[in-house]
């Protein structure tokens, strides 16, 4: 069985930068800096504002967004603070998240946990502005095209997801020169947009990342490129494009991060499961779980991986190491859900008396913990049924 919240792809010790100081402070920031805020309401005893914490929030491709566009706040509901702010705003349910303008006029809320490309999409909803684009649009057909202006509405576009996007960045990058780049703001847009490798911008970016990284820093500009890299394999996968893998794939392994190979196995993972050539993806599996130490934290991903296998395989040598793994993750922490997938594949191999024990594991565990144990008690009576007409 396959656990609902998935985020794992990549680790990070960064994560989403949350400023600090007092609301008043943080609005005053906003209004000076001209910036939109991301404000995560939430409180100590809630659960899934702390499966957030440690599974989203931390991912490069939430924080590169939420950092470059958004100043970030904190704020604990159960505070002074935080009880004023709660009756103005009228939140009551945790965790809830606030997107508001540099003004700290709200234009968006969010309740609960979310997938990470959920909380993204939902972020650059929340900045889009489609009274600025319009106005921006006719300035830009009439012939604007002073840097500055198309840099602001390039990046309107981008927010946007717009199609006009490409046509108006080739423009603003055909502008840039070296030396343009020395420009601060330049710099900094050009770092901000560049995180799909099949997006204009991202070739600017690669080619001067001497520049990048003199202000950004070495670990900053390589996990820009692998999160540009992962970024872009939803493309890859869409249009089972071999050869834009294979530039992701090159992307990676150019960018100088210290969990290259890690990154790569993740990617892998990701496209082949995506285009379904499970033969590939269980090669990758099996290398990556021989090779790489794994802790407590990744039992779950493991068991994801095993049950990706169980779910779209059929060749019993498959299965095999899918049980293999699966007993990996229950070295690092037995749950339900992994004894649960150990019985499947159990049961799928003709295994019937190992597959019992797994699936009566899986239910003791469930009771134990107070939770539904209906699919390994089904897994049961499919056991029974099956040895009984032998």
């Amino acid at each position: 069985m396959v656990l609902e919240m998935n985020a794992q792809t990549m680790n990070t010790e960064k994560g989403i930068e949350f400023f600090e100081g007092t609301l008043e402070e943080l609005l005053a920031h906003a209004k000076q800096t001209d910036k939109a805020i991301f404000i995560d309401a939430y409180t100590p005893w809630c659960g899934p504002c702390k499966v957030m914490e440690k599974k989203v929030f931390v991912l490069p491709e939430v924080s590169d967004f939420y950092n470059n566009f958004y100043i970030s706040y904190k704020l604990n509901m159960e505070s002074s603070e935080g009880v004023a702010f709660a009756k103005q705003h009228g939140v009551n349910v945790y965790p809830t998240y606030l997107y508001l303008n540099a003004s700290g006029e709200e234009k968006k809320r969010a309740i609960g946990a979310r997938q990470p490309n959920k909380f993204v999409a939902e972020a650059r909803e929340a900045l889009i502005d489609e009274e600025k684009m319009a106005a921006m649009a006719v300035e830009y057909l009439e012939g604007r095209s002073d840097q500055a202006f198309l840099a602001s509405y390039m990046q309107q576009l981008w927010i946007a997801d717009a199609s006009e996007y490409n046509q108006v960045a080739m423009t603003y990058f055909n502008t840039l020169s070296v030396t343009d780049l020395n420009n601060e703001n330049n710099l900094e847009l050009v770092y901000a947009l560049a995180n799909d490798i099949t997006m204009k911008g991202f070739e600017v970016f690669a080619e001067n990342s001497p520049l990048f990284v003199e202000k950004f820093g070495d670990k900053s500009v390589a996990d820009k490129m692998v999160v540009a890299a992962f970024n872009s394999l939803d493309a890859a996968i869409g249009n089972n494009d071999y050869s834009l893998f294979d530039q992701i794939i090159h992307t990676i392994k150019s960018s100088g991060s210290d969990k290259t190979q890690a990154y790569i196995y993740r990617a892998s993972l990701k496209f082949y499961e995506g285009v379904g050539a499970w033969k590939k993806y269980t090669v990758v599996a099996d290398e990556m779980l021989s090779n790489t130490e794994m802790d407590k934290s990744e039992s779950a991903y493991i068991n994801n991986i095993a049950w990706n296998v169980y779910e779209n395989a059929g060749d019993k040598n498959m299965l095999k190491k899918a049980v293999k793994w699966t007993k990996q993750s229950i070295e690092l922490e037995s749950t339900y859900y992994n004894n649960d997938t150990l019985a499947s594949l159990y049961y799928k191999l003709g295994q019937y008396d190992d597959a019992k024990e797994a699936a009566q594991n899986a239910v003791n565990i469930a009771e134990a913990r107070g939770m539904s144990a209906k699919g390994a008690k089904k897994m049961l009576i499919k056991i029974d049924m099956k040895t009984a007409s032998k």
